[in-house]
């Protein structure tokens, strides 16, 4: 046993003997969600940076369904902060001006991507450190996400609220990513607009679960 997986498995033992839940947070595991999800945005979205794809590029169709996911789930948020219904017409509304920005604009929705993620790195950048740290050589998830754990109880204020706002992002990425794949096969058919349009149960799920996300790395933000 290295010095290092030692030292994880002491750090582990401490962990599971403090005022820790006795099952560790899945720390490890959101941040792997969000880093898959980073990638698939990165290539399918992120990399039209400078370019003016076709309208067959199945790149655009596939930022028609990212970009419609965010761009629904951002308003819908700031619509309820002001106070506003959140109704069939606001979703309808939304929704033509998301699809209408990734046809005339995919400049901006490269942009707002690429925002996005820079404001999800910066408000969780210790934690996604700390995890680095943590799960290197090939630790087990359990006792990486003990010593995460651990670090959190010992230093709150530098890492509990990261550590929030990484576990509400794996989920939304998790519901994402599961999706991935269908997504993959319906832009490469050209379909994404009769997909977003349809509104299948998962579409929704995964802008619910983007709200989520929005509330926690947006808490103060308005329109208002």
């Amino acid at each position: 046993m290295t010095l290092y997986k030692l030292l994880v498995v002491i750090l582990a033992t401490c962990a599971s003997s403090s005022a820790a839940p006795t099952k560790p947070l899945p720390y490890a595991e959101s941040f792997e969600e969000v880093k898959l999800t980073e990638k698939i945005l990165t290539d399918m979205v992120l990399s039209m940076a400078g370019e003016n794809p076709h309208l067959n590029d199945y790149r655009r169709h596939y930022s028609e369904i990212a970009h419609t996911v965010y761009h629904i789930a951002y308003f819908t948020v700031m619509a309820q902060r002001c106070n506003k219904s959140v109704t069939d017409d606001l979703y309808e509304k939304l929704l033509e001006e998301s699809v209408t920005e990734v046809i005339s604009n995919t400049t901006y929705v490269v942009e707002i991507t690429q925002q996005f993620l820079d404001d999800l790195n910066a408000k969780t950048q210790a934690i996604q450190k700390l995890v680095n740290i943590s799960c290197a050589n090939d630790i087990n998830k359990r006792d990486c996400n003990a010593v995460i754990q651990n670090f959190i109880l010992n230093d709150p204020e530098k890492y509990e609220k990261e550590a929030s706002a990484l576990l509400v992002a794996g989920e939304s990425a998790k519901v994402f990513n599961i999706n991935s794949d269908k997504f993959d096969y319906i832009s490469k058919e050209l379909e994404a607009h009769k997909y977003v349009i349809r509104n299948p149960v998962e579409f929704k799920n995964i802008i619910d679960a983007l709200i989520k996300l929005v509330l926690v790395l947006y808490p103060t933000e308005t329109f208002c």
